[in-house]
């Protein structure tokens, strides 16, 4: 089952970067992506990206034990120790309505003597040594089956094509918003086409592996349906706590026009509390299974209640420290008398499924300083209070 979230990063710095690799048109492009890649490497515990010319050699290693863990809590078991990052880039000022998507390429390697023959071997042609264009043109038929077929044949091969796609960032930036990272994990099983795209080139004898144009415009558009996790200043400790949050909704995502001897995928989108309206699985057969599910019966609770319910979530998260004395934490207020969690104040909007959060005044300059801010230990801990309450998607705003 192949899994995808996203992660809208918000910090200056990241999105200043990225804006200058968008505008970037010169040979300074490159080192713009390594710095993008670098920041993100950051976030995924590792100094840097590793860079170089390998070309089927993960861009970023997933380093810290916490970010391994809470990604293996989300993908089932899996454990992730590198990730491929692409950066989607478009000149000039772009929006919503004109952003065009191009297919990510991922990873690219010369045909093996051991995939030549296995090419020559499937054509009707005998007698013929070298790959021709006519045998180029059936390997890319299809969106490349063939060559994904032949492309098995090198067990090595296959497996480092594997390793350098089956976790991928994609990274976006419309306009002068934020950027959005979509995250795709996608196990062996999966690992075929659609959703992926294989080419060969035969003037340059190269196997070139992309994202399915389709299938990645189709999963970022589903994906807008979902909540994000905040990284307002791309920390792991954000990024940890945003993954722990995570819930799952099933939904179908088909490429392009299904036939009969294709199969699409499921998809396990986490929403941060949606509630699970349906579950379709489209299988390699004539028919279409799809199962329903009713939505949740919903209870409802006073402001006071949910209120007093964040209060409790939001103090489990704290450090409890002495009156006095240093933080303890880089990323959450430590609690000390009690003031700021009693200031807490929750309004619910259930007709437009808003929470509108509050806090005392006093407590602003740590949204300004950023390393502390509340609105990141308050907005997880509505998040996971509404899902405990109302299992429901929720936006949440601040109230001043």
């Amino acid at each position: 089952m192949i899994i995808a979230f996203k992660t809208t990063i918000t910090d200056p710095e990241f999105m200043r970067k990225y804006s200058e690799y968008i505008a970037e048109t010169s040979a300074d492009k490159a080192t713009l992506v390594k710095a993008l890649e670098d920041a993100l490497a950051n976030v995924f515990g590792s100094s840097q990206a590793r860079g170089g010319s390998e070309k089927l050699i993960p861009d970023i290693p997933v380093t810290d034990t916490r970010i391994i863990d809470a990604l293996s809590s989300v993908l089932g078991g899996v454990k992730i120790t590198d990730t491929e990052a692409k950066f989607k880039s478009s000149q000039g000022s772009i929006t919503n309505e004109n952003y065009r998507y191009r297919a990510s390429t991922i990873g690219e390697s010369k045909l093996t003597d051991l995939l030549k023959q296995a090419a020559l071997n499937t054509s009707d042609t005998k007698g013929i040594t070298e790959i021709t264009e006519e045998i180029s043109k059936k390997l890319n038929a299809n969106k490349g089956a063939l060559l994904f077929k032949v492309l098995k044949k090198d067990p090595e091969l296959f497996n480092d094509f594997y390793k350098k796609s089956s976790f991928l960032q994609l990274g976006k930036k419309i306009g002068d918003g934020p950027v959005t990272l979509t995250s795709i994990y996608i196990p062996k099983s999966n690992f075929t086409v659609p959703p992926f795209k294989i080419n060969y080139s035969f003037t340059e004898s190269t196997i070139k592996l992309a994202l399915d144009d389709n299938y990645e415009r189709d999963l970022i558009e589903k994906l807008k349906e979902s909540s994000a996790i905040s990284l307002q200043e791309a920390t792991m400790e954000q990024f940890i706590e945003g993954l722990k949050s995570l819930k799952f909704k099933k939904t179908s995502l088909k490429v392009g026009k299904v036939k009969k001897d294709q199969q699409s995928f499921t998809i396990s989108i986490p929403t941060g509390g949606s509630i699970p309206m349906s579950s379709t699985n489209v299988v390699n057969t004539k028919k279409v299974v799809k199962k329903v599910t009713e939505p949740l019966p919903q209870k409802v609770i006073s402001n006071a209640q949910f209120t007093s319910l964040v209060q409790k979530e939001a103090e489990k998260r704290m450090p409890k420290g002495p009156l006095r004395g240093p933080p303890l934490s880089p990323t959450v207020l430590t609690y000390r008398t009690g003031a700021f969690v009693d200031s807490i104040k929750v309004i619910q909007d259930l007709r437009q499924n808003i929470m509108t959060y509050y806090y005392a005044p006093n407590y602003k300059i740590h949204e300004r300083k950023g390393a502390r801010a509340p609105r990141f230990l308050l907005q997880s801990s509505i998040r996971d209070t509404v899902q405990q309450v109302y299992s429901e998607k929720f936006r949440i705003i601040r109230g001043f």
